[in-house]
């Protein structure tokens, strides 16, 4: 069975791509996603998948049996339709559409046909699911009166499209959905009304509270939020004992009638508390995604759905629940039917609304630079020589502003007009004393003339056509950022080689160029005129070591591109004081921001304390696995080998960073990871100290 999944998004990189890659008599055979990210965790599933950036020819291939559709929600209805118009059984991800009338679209390309159509409501699967239905008919707790449950997630960096209801972002759509499902298949009645009321925190419609009402009568009452923490739990009260499930916990407890105190009955519910406490362990991935996807394929094997696989008609049933959920929210919170079919949903039409282009490119003055280029020093010129020499080789040096900033104008004293030439215009950014490289990197953006704003480290030397494929990304994508492949420019040591892939593995593995999430922290450009709307005077607060300016930009809606294609040389530290202080630095500094950002409790900071053994296993899994997972080309798979052992020193040095951020918080190590970057020359072994002044090394 031939699979082609549309869509690999953050979870299908994690979930949909590696468990169809991995299942018995499944071939995961193609994956459509434009986003470079997609791409690279597809190839790492499965080396030998075809990658495309359109589903329609994919949906015309002969060989593809079936598809699973893990699009944004308002794309869901268009790639149904075509997947069933092609013959392709189809898995379609909750919530089966966005509103009434695509889901009228997607039942009605369905019907008739003699393909699978099924909702990914994987929860129907999980095993604390399966036994709560099986233990409520049972009848151990008697006539079911009334459920309660709580689902909630911590705030994350939603997509554009998630932050607005209209798009099919929202709690209601996002969460509400699989408990309007769970309720009506674990009690065998569907919602027939709801009540609900909703709030705005930090997107659209992102807090809810509904009453659901079963046919059946019981009522359902359930809190949704992705402002909270990770909650997932279902109450089933009954008339003889309550029922209660925990995901997060991965537990199910019998709740009694009546609890009595005798002192064997005390100690027999202590000693059952604490073998509960020891199963609560949360398994790496959740473990209802894979019967999920198996159900599918063995539905696409007989031919039918089996009787608890989730219909397209269930997918639609729970939309109308959240419909229902979110008229009644916008009515202040009176109670409304639940339709049967969703043209007899009344829907007003979508106003007609024009869809730019996302961050469309800034138009540019011919007479101006195409590109500025930050460079920083913190003693003399000469320091930067060498970098000065690798910008002006560049296809359009003469197009270049490059942009030289230092303590003062007498620190550029041993600037020559020799040094000057070859570029459109050389400006000198006096501002002080420097005691952080990217901070004062910033104060450059007030006399940028370009529309797009490159920074480079004074150890970072890029290719000839960087700046010509910087800019063309840029006019591509339209992006707020572009970033590149980072090559080792001294990878004759595995201290170098450690401090590489720690900082720069990713890239160094980039193969795929477009739309990403993720680009180097370091040697990236940005959109002069994004960095000056969104920030201005703040700007150097955020490119500080901590300031998390590339998260920033993705919380406010702005987005990245990688052009694999073009590569900076990237000299690392080779020493091994240096890189003893370099990776335990920037561990402590990630642990301690980390704590910080995320509001740790106590508790979870002594859980990382006493796990910190294990972070460096975890962390050299991963990045072996981002690396070397699949779809390598053949000169980074030469590279395994060699990087095998610097990725070990690495990781343990990181994980020895972490423990020290996870017991004694920062201290003054952001101070000292900014100081670390001034000066390259002296991190590098005596062999390699010429590679930072000598034009041919």
């Amino acid at each position: 069975m031939r699979v082609a999944l549309l869509g690999c998004g953050r979870v299908a990189q994690r979930v949909h791509a590696p468990i169809l890659a991995s299942l018995a008599g499944v071939e995961l055979a193609a994956v459509v996603d434009p986003n470079a990210d997609g791409k690279a965790a597809a190839r790492r599933s499965n080396p030998a998948v075809d990658l495309a950036d359109d589903a329609a020819p994919v949906l015309e291939r002969d060989d593809i049996d079936a598809v699973v559709i893990a699009l944004p929600t308002g794309m869901h209805a268009d790639a149904a339709e075509a997947a069933f118009a092609a013959s392709k059984h189809v898995y379609l991800e909750k919530p089966i559409a966005a509103t009434a009338r695509d889901a009228a679209r997607v039942l009605a390309a369905h019907e008739g046909t003699d393909l699978v159509g099924m909702t990914g409501f994987n929860y129907r699967y999980h095993p604390l699911h399966v036994r709560l239905r099986e233990t409520v008919r049972s009848g151990l707790i008697g006539e079911v009166t009334a459920v309660r449950s709580v689902f909630t997630t911590p705030a994350r960096d939603l997509p554009v499209w998630k932050r607005r209801v209209a798009s099919g972002g929202g709690v209601m759509l996002d969460l509400l959905s699989h408990h309007a499902d769970l309720a009506a298949f674990l009690l065998g009645s569907p919602v027939v009304r709801v009540g609900a009321v909703g709030r705005s925190v930090q997107s659209e419609g992102d807090n809810a509270a509904a009453t659901m009402t079963l046919e059946s009568g019981v009522t359902v009452q359930t809190l949704v939020s992705m402002t909270g923490t990770e909650q997932d739990r279902f109450e089933v009260i009954g008339d003889a004992g309550t029922l209660i499930v925990d995901r997060f916990r991965n537990t199910l407890t019998h709740v009694p009638l009546r609890h009595t105190a005798t002192t064997p009955e005390m100690t027999a519910r202590a000693l059952g508390l604490a073998g509960q406490a020891f199963r609560a362990v949360r398994p790496a991935m959740d473990p209802s995604y894979r019967p999920a996807l198996t159900a599918f394929a063995d539905a696409v094997r007989r031919g039918c759905l089996g009787d608890d696989d989730p219909s397209l008609e269930d997918g639609w049933r729970s939309l109308a629940a959240v419909l229902a959920g979110e008229r009644s929210a916008a009515d202040g919170g009176a109670v409304v039917s639940v339709p049967d079919r969703p043209d007899s949903f009344d829907e007003p039409e979508p106003a007609p609304e024009p869809t730019p282009e996302p961050e469309a490119a800034p138009v540019r003055d011919p007479d101006a630079p195409a590109l500025s280029v930050v460079l920083v020093t913190i003693d003399r010129f000469e320091t930067l020589r060498k970098v000065v020499h690798f910008v002006r080789e560049q296809t359009i040096a003469d197009r270049v502003q490059l942009m030289i900033v230092a303590p003062s104008e007498d620190t550029l004293a041993d600037l020559t007009d020799e040094d000057r030439e070859g570029f459109m215009e050389l400006t000198a950014v006096p501002v002080g004393e420097i005691t952080d490289v990217d901070m004062a990197a910033a104060l450059a953006l007030p006399h940028a003339r370009a529309p797009y704003l490159a920074f480079l480290e004074d150890h970072a030397f890029p290719q000839p056509d960087w700046a010509e494929k910087i800019v063309a990304a840029f006019e591509q994508y339209g992006t707020a950022g572009v970033g590149t492949a980072i090559e080792n420019g001294n990878p004759g040591t595995t201290l170098s080689w450690a401090n590489m892939l720690m900082s720069y593995g990713q890239w160094v593995a980039a193969q795929h160029a477009g739309p990403t999430q993720n680009v180097s922290r370091h040697n990236v450009a940005f959109r002069a005129d994004v960095l000056r709307e969104e920030y201005g005077d703040d700007l150097p607060r955020m490119m500080g070591r901590d300031g998390g300016l590339l998260a920033d930009l993705i919380r406010r809606g702005h987005s990245y591109a990688i052009d694999p294609t073009t590569h900076v040389r990237h000299v690392n530290p080779s020493t091994w004081s240096s890189t003893i202080e370099l990776r335990t630095g920037s561990g402590r500094l990630f642990a301690s921001s980390r704590m910080k950002r995320e509001g740790w409790s106590p508790a979870k900071r002594l859980l990382y304390i006493a796990g910190a053994p294990a972070i460096p296993v975890i962390r050299y899994r991963l990045l072996r696995d981002e690396l070397f997972g699949g779809g390598c080309d053949e000169r980074r798979a030469r590279l395994g080998g060699k990087a095998n052992g610097a990725l070990i020193v690495g990781c343990l040095l990181d994980g020895v960073g972490q423990f020290l951020g996870h017991l004694l918080g920062p201290g003054a190590i952001k101070e000292k990871m900014a100081f670390f970057e001034m000066g390259r020359a002296r991190h590098l072994i005596a062999s390699e100290k010429r590679i930072m002044t000598d034009l041919d090394a």
